[in-house]
């Protein structure tokens, strides 16, 4: 359908913002809508519909408001999609092609206000395309950006942001890990017992069992417990976005407790219970029908 030579043409407008471009001038929903209405307006297309996309990322199609736009696109009430830019609709060039052909097999077309796009024509699907490998290329960017300042930030000892290993709090004045007076001895008493009792599952029974706290207010579990194990920072290395930093000032376990207890664990991993496990299924197999029934867990 070419919608230049249709009268009356019905218009459906998305409009769309993520949490951070709402406060961005010329980024505003109402904005979006004016240019929009004032596109259709000069030629002469009637709008049907508004799809509103409040706070939402452009980076895939799952949007609520897409999808109910699909459904209705389909059930043909509208006969052209409006959009302010083409990374309102999109930003990556995989989901933009996608449109194209999905909107050109239903037969309905997709209009620009700010960008010379004409699905009708060939040269206005190589500037739609176009477009969008230019808006994914700047999104890779800003990931690529974002990492170099954590490794920049990993390399002056700065944390990278997110929750914090038991055992440490937050400065945000110097904006790096400190040790917690009030976890870093309950650290310490899961490496000791470690080494004492010999498995996770033992060491998790004993914090339980003494009621020694997590963060959550819930129980230890043998996950949380092995991670706290395995975890370098503890010995004073903090490792991020490819960099390892030496910190004495993290140092909660010396490093050869540290490297007792990873000794032990691959010591455990080598010969604990799994071999003999395995031997005795494989015996079970020999003797099918002369031994009792075992069940192995």
């Amino acid at each position: 359908m070419n919608t230049r030579n249709s009268k009356q043409v019905r218009a459906a407008i998305y409009v769309r913002v993520s949490t951070r471009e709402q406060a961005e001038k010329g980024y505003s929903i109402q904005e979006q809508i004016k240019s929009c209405r004032s596109y259709c307006y000069q030629k002469g297309w009637k709008v049907v519909r508004i799809y509103k996309e409040n706070g939402v990322s452009g980076k895939n199609l799952n949007r609520p408001k897409l999808q109910l736009l699909f459904d209705h696109a389909e059930n043909k009430q509208f006969d052209v999609v409006v959009f302010w830019r083409s990374d309102r609709l999109t930003r990556t060039v995989g989901d933009l092609s996608y449109l194209v052909d999905y909107f050109e097999e239903i037969s309905i077309d997709i209009s620009c206000v700010t960008e010379p796009f004409d699905t009708t024509t060939a040269d206005g699907r190589f500037l739609i395309n176009l477009s969008g490998s230019l808006a994914q290329r700047e999104r890779e960017l800003l990931i690529e950006r974002s990492k170099i300042g954590i490794r920049a930030r990993a390399r002056d000892g700065k944390w990278r942001g997110g929750k914090t290993p038991y055992g440490y709090k937050y400065n945000k004045v110097t904006q790096k890990l400190e040790i917690d007076k009030k976890e870093a001895p309950n650290v310490k008493l899961m490496f000791n017992k470690y080494l004492e009792l010999g498995t996770i599952n033992d060491v998790t029974r004993h914090l339980n069992k003494n009621n020694i706290p997590t963060r959550n207010a819930k129980e230890w579990s043998n996950t949380a417990v092995g991670n706290i194990l395995s975890r370098k920072i503890y010995k004073g290395v903090y490792s991020c976005a490819e960099v390892t930093k030496n910190m004495p000032e993290l140092k909660i376990i010396d490093k050869k407790k540290y490297k007792n207890v990873q000794k032990q664990r691959k010591q455990r991993k080598i010969f604990g219970p799994t071999p003999f496990v395995k031997k005795r299924k494989r015996l079970d197999e020999i003797f099918v029908g002369y031994l009792p029934q075992i069940t192995i867990q």
